[in-house]
C-alpha cells in the first residue's frame, strides 16, 4: 500500500500458526497506531479507508502537563474506535501459567492479541529498569517447535520490528506485568484486561467529501474534534490543542524552548512529522493511480519535496539528540518554517484539483 510496507501472508500447519501482517505499518510513532494498522492494512480492501482518514494532526503546547503530545495523529485512537474493519474484544485474563495456551487458541481462530507487557522484562534492562512502565505488544503467531510467540514491538535498541519471544520469557513477563499493576494500584478490575482483534471483511470506497473536509481543516488549522462523537480524549483538552499546519508552528516553538533549556526534546514528534509527510505523498500517488485527482509531475514533485524536508528535519533532530550540538536547532526551525509556507499553498492547490 505504501512504499515502505507490504503484506506478509500467514502460514498454518500442525506446529505453527502465523497470521497475515502489514509490515512495517505507515505509522510507528506510537504503538496504539502501529499495532492496529499492522492488522487492518493486512487486508487489501483497507487502502481507501486509510487514505480517506489518516490526515489531520494535533498537539499540545509546551506549557501543558502532557509532554507526550507534541505531535499526534487525529483521532488519537482512530485505528480502534469506530473502525469498521476491526472487531475488538476485551478479555479479562490474568492466568500467567496458561497465557500461552490462551494465545494459541485465539491465533488458531484468526484473532490477534494486543497485550500490555512490562518493558524491562522483554526488551532488556537497558534504559527501562529504573523507569518501568507497561506498553502494548501485538502477538500474531506461534511456533510449538521453537516454542516462541511472534510479536511486533520495539527491541532492545528501540527499533520497531518483528520479534520472537520464548514461551518461558513471555509467561514470566505476563506474570510480572499483572503483579506490577497490582502493586502500583493500576489493577482496577477483577481480572487483567487484554484485547483480541480480527479484521472484518468489508468494503470502503474513497470518501472525497471527507477527504476535502480534512484537507481544509488541516490547511486552515481547524479543530476537527467537534464533528466526531467518539473523540472524547480530544474534547477534554480541545481548548488547548493546536491543529493541522499550526502543529508545525508549535514544533518551531518547541525547538526554541529546547534551545533555551526550557523543556526536553521530544524527538518522536519529528519522526511523526516525517511519517505524516510520507503518508501525504503516498496518498497523492494513490489518488493519481486511481484517476481520482488530475495531477502532473510538477504537482507530485511538491509532495516529494515536503517528504524530503521532513526527512532532513528528522535527521537533524536525531543528530542533535545524539551529539547535543545546538547548531542543528536553528536549522530545524528554518526547515519547519519552510514546510509551513510551502505546504499551505500545496494543500490549497490539492483541494482545488479534487
Amino acid at each position: 500500500m505504501t512504499s515502505e510496507g507490504k503484506i506478509i501472508y500467514g502460514i498454518s500447519n500442525l506446529n505453527s500458526c502465523i497470521l497475515p501482517l502489514y509490515f512495517p505499518p505507515p505509522v510507528k510513532i506510537y504503538l496504539h497506531h502501529a499495532i492496529p494498522l499492522s492488522v487492518i492494512l493486512s487486508s487489501p480492501d483497507t487502502q481507501e479507508w486509510f487514505y480517506s482518514n489518516y490526515l489531520q494532526i494535533c498537539n499540545l503546547p509546551d506549557n501543558e502537563p502532557y509532554p507526550n503530545e507534541y505531535f499526534q495523529f487525529f483521532p488519537h485512537n482512530f485505528s480502534w474506535d469506530g473502525n469498521c474493519f476491526l472487531d475488538v474484544q476485551w478479555w479479562q485474563y490474568d492466568e500467567a501459567d496458561t497465557i500461552i495456551d490462551f494465545c494459541r487458541k485465539w491465533i488458531k481462530e484468526g484473532f490477534y492479541l494486543d497485550i500490555d507487557i512490562l518493558e524491562s522484562e522483554l526488551m532488556g534492562k537497558s534504559g527501562n529498569e529504573k523507569n518501568k512502565h507497561t506498553h502494548q505488544c501485538l502477538i500474531f503467531g506461534f511456533d510449538d517447535m521453537e516454542k516462541v510467540l511472534y510479536s511486533i514491538n520495539f527491541n532492545d535498541n528501540f527499533e520497531f520490528g518483528i520479534i520472537k519471544y520464548s514461551y518461558h520469557d513471555f509467561i514470566n513477563a505476563f506474570r510480572q506485568v499483572v503483579s506490577y499493576l497490582r502493586q502500583t494500584g493500576q489493577y482496577l478490575k477483577e481480572k487483567y484486561s487484554l484485547r483480541i482483534l480480527k479484521v472484518n471483511d468489508r468494503k470502503f470506497g474513497i470518501d472525497i467529501v471527507s477527504l476535502k473536509k480534512l484537507l481544509t481543516e488541516y490547511c486552515f488549522s481547524i479543530d476537527s474534534s467537534k464533528d466526531l462523537y467518539y473523540s472524547i480524549f480530544f474534547k477534554r483538552k480541545k481548548a488547548h490543542k493546536h491543529w493541522g499546519i499550526n502543529v508545525i508552528h508549535n514544533l518551531i516553538d518547541h525547538i526554541k524552548n529546547v534551545d533555551s533549556n526550557n523543556t526536553e526534546l521530544d524527538y518522536r514528534a519529528f519522526h511523526g512529522l516525517w511519517e505524516h509527510k510520507t503518508i501525504m505523498l503516498n496518498r497523492m500517488n494513490y489518488l493519481i493511480e486511481k484517476k481520482i485527482i488530475n495531477a502532473d509531475d510538477e504537482f507530485i514533485a511538491k509532495y516529494k519535496n515536503m517528504e524530503h524536508l521532513a526527512s532532513v528535519v528528522r535527521f537533524r533532530i536525531y543528530k542533535f539528540y545524539l551529539t547535543h550540538n545546538r547548531q542543528n536547532l536553528p536549522i530545524v526551525a528554518e526547515l519547519l518554517n519552510e514546510i509551513c509556507t510551502k505546504e499551505k499553498s500545496l494543500i490549497e492547490e490539492t483541494i482545488n484539483r479534487l
